[in-house]
């Protein structure tokens, strides 16, 4: 078993903010790029501040569940789509290490989401689409 306990997410698994959400919020630094129906993120110490929220707990059985949902192979990590890494996650609590998908493959041509939130993304595209 995984002594990480906590996964933070940033995309579509985050809980919608027009629901009740008891998850805890915080936030990673790093880069959130636009991939189409989902977003990627590269870790980076200096980046944008990127928001999310933890699941808790993740244990093993659950881990292997996000792996296949995410694309990511532990046997191939570099075929993956995403790649399974930990990272420094700031809340009101204090900073804790979880663990991320990170985006595996090239941003090159691919843009950017300033905002550095997936959810204000999404809104700002369905509202434009009306």
């Amino acid at each position: 078993m995984t002594t990480i306990q906590g996964l933070f997410v940033y995309g579509t698994l985050r809980h919608r903010p027009d629901r009740p959400n008891d998850r805890e919020k915080g936030f990673i630094r790093g880069h959130m790029f636009d991939i189409g129906s989902f977003p990627g993120v590269i870790l980076d110490a200096n980046g944008l501040k990127i928001e999310g929220e933890i699941l808790y707990p993740v244990d093993d059985d659950l881990l292997a569940s996000y792996d296949r949902y995410e694309g990511y192979n532990v046997s191939r990590p570099e075929q993956s789509l995403y790649i399974r890494t930990t990272t420094n996650v700031y809340t009101e609590s204090g900073v804790q290490q979880c663990w991320i998908y990170e985006y595996n493959h090239s941003t090159e041509g691919i843009r950017e989401i300033g905002s550095g939130s997936w959810f204000e993304r999404w809104h700002t595209t369905c509202q434009s689409e009306v």
